[in-house]
């Protein structure tokens, strides 16, 4: 239905091109940036792989834990609230709850 030709620019880049239903053909056009490497990143990459690593493999074994237990392999709890705090906090909540509603 649509004729989609390629459009070339040496100076800009051209993304996330759609169809529309007219049949104009739009994208996002911006100037051209070519990539920096330099020793000092590829130093600092190879440093932090393993931790990288190390924390890819956590997040891993986080999410089966979540799955399956539907535990978290970490607390993330805040501090420690008293009973009259939490009461006030579901009093608060409560409230909230009957403005969305209303």
């Amino acid at each position: 239905m649509f004729h989609k030709e390629n459009f070339h620019a040496t100076d800009l880049d051209l993304h996330t091109e759609t169809n529309q239903v007219d049949g104009h053909l739009y994208y996002i056009r911006r100037p051209y940036e070519v990539s920096h490497f330099s020793p000092r990143t590829a130093l600092l990459d190879l440093v932090l792989f393993p931790f990288r690593l190390l924390r890819a493999v956590f997040h891993f074994l986080n999410f089966f834990s979540l799955v399956y237990s539907r535990k978290p392999l970490t607390t993330a709890s805040g501090p420690k609230l008293n009973h009259e705090q939490q009461f006030i906090l579901l009093l608060k909540d409560k409230l909230i709850e009957e403005v969305i509603i209303a």
